[in-house]
């Protein structure tokens, strides 16, 4: 493993440690694009995690409340989401939404994209090019089980 890999391992490791609560679980409040993806980037990261989200997140389990910052990404997000058959939340949802976040951070070069659940995270990097982004590593999946 490269110093490059190694760096990048720990840095996820770090921003994923710094956001559990109390019992352990991370509780998605509020999202961050700290890399002011372009909207074209945006939209390729996010068509890529929504698509990842579905693949382990049922989109019939529930209405998402998504946390967005008003950047290009949580209106991509949102889209993105919507095209893999999710319900975004509203006022008139009587279901429990499913919470989401995320976070977006220039990692060693990379953007390091984080998408989390109560019961999943996501994660991946990817290079941004002027026509989007490619994925630069493989997903890191985080699953949380809850005992008893």
């Amino acid at each position: 493993m490269s110093l490059r890999h190694l760096l990048l391992v720990v840095a996820i490791g770090a921003a994923l440690a710094g956001c559990s609560s109390d019992n352990g679980y991370f509780e998605p409040a509020a999202s961050q694009d700290a890399a002011k993806l372009s909207p074209q980037a945006a939209k390729t990261v996010a068509v890529d995690m929504a698509g990842k989200l579905a693949d382990r997140l049922d989109p019939r389990s529930g209405p998402i409340m998504l946390a967005g910052d008003g950047s290009p990404i949580g209106a991509a997000f949102e889209e993105a989401l919507r095209g893999h058959g999710y319900r975004i939340h509203s006022s008139a949802d009587q279901a429990p939404e499913i919470r989401v976040a995320y976070t977006i951070a220039n990692v060693n070069g990379a953007i390091m994209v984080r998408l989390s659940t109560p019961t999943i995270e996501l994660s991946r990097t990817y290079v941004i090019s002027g026509t989007g982004a490619s994925p630069a590593s493989p997903l890191s999946v985080l699953q949380y089980v809850k005992e008893g």
